[in-house]
């Protein structure tokens, strides 16, 4: 009932959310995953306080510099019969405050995912999820065996979490699908506006481990991206245009993802004057791996981040690479080795010295698994 697995560990329909509708022995219709997911970080800067390396705005889970917990997970799915299906994905540690923390709303501040799922026809064609939802957006995920790198991507963090509304899909042939959602906004529980937001993507197969996915998100600023809107307001609509390519060959993993997005007239600000008008911005991720043997692989990411207005960086322009080293030594656990320099605009990170435009880390990460 979880997303199936690349060979190189990265789920290989990019952009399919629904749980599967298959008959299930009663033994197969509970499925459970238990994780802990930790590591260290050295960071080269060497700033005095600890968590320095998360001050910026787009960085994940590898929040701080030495020993670190980001997350320990529960996942259980459990498949009523062909027809319907629950998932509850409980998310616990500092990470869980990142992806799902709501300091108004704590008690939904563990759940990551939990929602219903449908199948009325009896092809299996069609699926509805109601509940609250990982994204469709984006080419990398929370759970960090499911990318190709251990530390998520500057883009992963400026990019939507979860939804919480309606969500569905058609399998509209064997190498095309269709999936849309309607839900109350961006890593939002409760709406706070009379406005949804809605989302169409198109999934395209090209062969059995190649998939193009293309999506339109719009809505209310004022329940998206935006921060500085007043609650309520239904206007000044968002747009976000997001790209994923993946692909396997062989033992060569590609994964690139591209976003333009753009705010209402009056949703964006100037960056100097702090004038409303429109704001965009554009990214880029391209993430190569290859599977050396079993045991061992290597993986590198490129990003570049453009953001005129610095309307959700902390930047105007962000360059980011990473490379990392993989090592699977048993079944369920994952150690990875990442090496990460980042280069900005502005002197948004702090060192020993002050701040600067450069950042540059190494994080080893440890994952133990269930399945």
């Amino acid at each position: 009932m979880f997303k199936r697995a690349l060979p190189f560990a990265l789920p290989l329909l990019l952009a399919s959310p629904s749980l599967a509708a298959p008959e299930a022995d009663a033994e197969d219709a509970l499925s459970l995953r238990i994780f802990v997911d930790s590591f260290y970080m050295q960071d080269w800067n060497f700033p005095d306080d600890p968590r320095a390396a998360n001050a910026v705005g787009h960085r994940a889970y590898d929040y701080a510099n030495g020993f670190g917990t980001g997350f320990a997970g529960l996942d259980a799915g459990y498949q009523v019969n062909k027809h319907a299906s629950v998932q509850l994905d409980l998310r616990f540690g500092e990470g869980a405050s990142q992806l799902i923390g709501q300091d108004q709303e704590p008690t939904w501040a563990m759940l990551k995912q939990a929602y219903v799922t449908l199948s009325p026809d009896a092809a299996g064609k069609l699926t509805l999820d109601l509940g609250q939802f990982d994204t469709i957006l984006g080419g990398e995920y929370a759970n960090s065996w499911e990318n190709l790198n251990y530390t998520r991507g500057a883009i992963y963090f400026l990019q939507p979490f979860y939804h919480t509304g309606l969500r569905g899909k058609y399998d509209v042939s064997e190498a095309f699908d269709l999936v849309w959602m309607v839900v109350n906004g961006t890593n939002s529980p409760v709406d706070n506006n009379s406005t949804p937001h809605v989302a169409l993507q198109g999934v395209l197969t090209l062969q059995p481990q190649t998939t193009l996915a293309l999506a339109y998100y719009t809505g209310p600023g004022s329940s998206g991206y935006a921060t500085d809107l007043r609650p309520g307001r239904d206007g000044e609509f968002e747009h976000l245009f997001d790209l994923v390519i993946s692909s396997v060959v062989g033992p060569v993993t590609f994964v690139g993802n591209a976003n333009y997005f753009f705010s209402g007239p009056e949703g964006g600000r100037d960056r100097v004057t702090g004038e409303a008008k429109t704001s965009t911005f554009w990214t880029l991720s391209l993430a190569l791996g290859y599977r050396l043997t079993e045991a061992f692989a290597v993986a590198g990411r490129f990003e570049w981040f453009d953001d005129p207005d610095a309307y959700v960086a902390d930047t105007t322009r962000l360059l980011t690479g990473t490379v990392t080293l993989d090592y699977t030594p048993f079944d369920g656990v994952i150690i990875r080795l990442d090496h990460r320099v980042e280069t900005a605009e502005q002197d948004i990170f702090i060192a020993d010295g002050g701040p600067q435009d450069t950042w540059m880390a190494t994080t080893l990460g440890v994952v133990v698994k269930s399945d």
